[in-house]
Formats: C-alpha cells, structure tokens, sequence
C-alpha cells in the first residue's frame, strides 16, 4: 500500500488537472441559480485544498470536521442547481449584512437538502449520478464527522490513541471524490460537452486517491494503529496560488477575473 505523502502528492496532480479541464468555464445560462451553484462548488473544492493540507500537517481530526463541511457545501451546490426555489436561491446570493444572516436562517441544512434532491431525482433519474454518491456519504459517514465537528469521541479517542494512517487515507480519497463531483458540477454549467466528458472520466488513471470502486469509504471505522509517524512531508502545494491571493477556488489556483463571477471564476458568456 502507498505511503500518506505518495497519496497526498497523488492527491494534488488530481486536483490540478480537474482545475485546469475547468480554469475558464463559460456558463450556458449565467443566473442567480447558476451563481449559487458555482459559488458552492467553489467553496467545496476551496474546503478540499484544505483537508489536504491538515493531512499533511498531521492533524487528521482537524480534516475529518472540514470534510463534513465539504460535503454540506457540495450538497448546497446540487441543493441550489436543481431544488431549491427561487427565493431560497435569491437569499443566497445576497450581500452580507444583519438583514440577509437574519434571511438566511431558514435555509435548509445538509439533510434537508439532500431529501429535496432525492425528491426531485424521483421526477429526474438523471439527477441519480449526483444524488446517489451524496447519499451513500451521508450513510456511511454523516455520524462520525459530526463527532469531529462537535468534540465527540471520535476525536477525543484519536486524541489519545492516535489517528490511523489508513483512515488518513480515506479521507483523502473521499475529500478527492467529492472534489471531483465539485468539478461535475461546474463542468456541467458551461457549454462544452467535450469539458463535460473529460471532467466526467477525469479519475481515470487516478483511481489510487478516489474511493474504490466508486464507493464511498467509511469514515472514522474502527481502527487503531499504526497512528501518524514522521516521514518526509508531502508536495501539497501543487498550483498553489502566487502573487496576490485572491481564493482558492478548485485547487488552489490563482484567481484572477475581469467579469466578477461566483467564486472570483472569470466567467465568459457562451458565445466567445
């Protein structure tokens, strides 16, 4: 079995080339739902740039509670393309101020708006390609990574006793996973079918850092040894941004824009 910084460097070649089959999208439709959309895939892939760097910086509980927030922030990306109503999606594109927090509060959570996909792929079976895999990671590991956001004792017991290097392992591989279904998603807003295709099998050829068989891995099993140990620390800084920060975006790319998208993505109308 590869070593963690094999996988981590692994990890951010994958990262990098999803970033670069999705560096200039040019959206079909430009739109708040599409705004909402994108600007969620963003943030989800932003949160996947970080999970790998705690990875490498050994600090495996700290990845497992933003790996639940990756999931929700991807889950609102789907929640905001294909389910949410209009006035949901107009409250998530408003500025931030005291009027629109106090808007904003009852917009649904990650379970809610996973139960309003399911709904929509009843009257959409296309939509399974998306809905399914959320759905398989809220069953699998929903509990647990709400152990580690909340100091339960998940991370009170990796405290103590040390945190697993496989499970380090398989969060990489589904931090990836959903990185990659982030990349879909955006794929799928602009107007190229051939950026569709290759962002679709995209895993191929990386299929040591995505989960096996395309099923999502438990996180937080029971699992006890062999903990972290020292070794020589991984390249996770592959495309990472230089000169002024702008925002993470995918994979830690520069962003630089002239038409302010969502997400600081330069956003070209489809006919250029």
């Amino acid at each position: 079995m590869e070593d963690l910084p094999h996988l981590l460097n692994r990890s951010a070649a994958f990262a990098a080339h999803l970033g670069n089959l999705v560096a200039e999208i040019r959206f079909i439709n430009p739109s708040p739902r599409t705004a909402a959309c994108a600007a969620a895939a963003d943030l989800s892939m932003e949160h996947a740039h970080a999970v790998r760097t705690l990875v490498s910086a050994r600090t495996g509980n700290s990845a497992c509670a933003l790996l639940r927030t990756q999931y929700e922030a991807l889950v609102r990306s789907g929640w905001a393309m294909y389910a949410a109503t209009d006035g949901q999606v107009e409250k998530l594109n408003l500025p931030i101020s005291h009027e629109s927090q106090q808007a904003a509060k009852n917009l649904p959570g990650a379970q809610e708006m996973l139960e309003a996909l399911k709904k929509k792929m009843a009257a959409e079976p296309a939509l399974a390609g998306l809905v399914v895999p959320l759905t398989q990671i809220h069953e699998v590991s929903w509990r647990p990574l709400n152990s580690f956001v909340h100091g339960g004792l998940h991370p009170l017991q990796r405290t103590n006793g040390g945190f697993p290097v496989q499970l380090a392992k398989d969060v990489l591989r589904n931090s990836n996973g959903m990185l990659h279904m982030a990349h879909r998603m955006l794929a799928r807003l602009g107007a190229s079918l051939e950026v569709v295709a290759a962002v679709e099998h995209c895993y191929v050829g990386y299929e040591d850092c995505v989960p096996m068989g395309r099923r999502w891995i438990e996180v937080a099993p029971n699992r006890s040894a062999p903990a972290f140990e020292d070794s020589a620390e991984a390249d996770v800084s592959t495309n990472r941004p230089t000169g002024i920060f702008v925002g993470t975006g995918a994979v830690g790319r520069l962003l630089t824009f002239t038409t302010a998208g969502p997400g600081g993505r330069k956003v070209l109308p489809s006919n250029v």
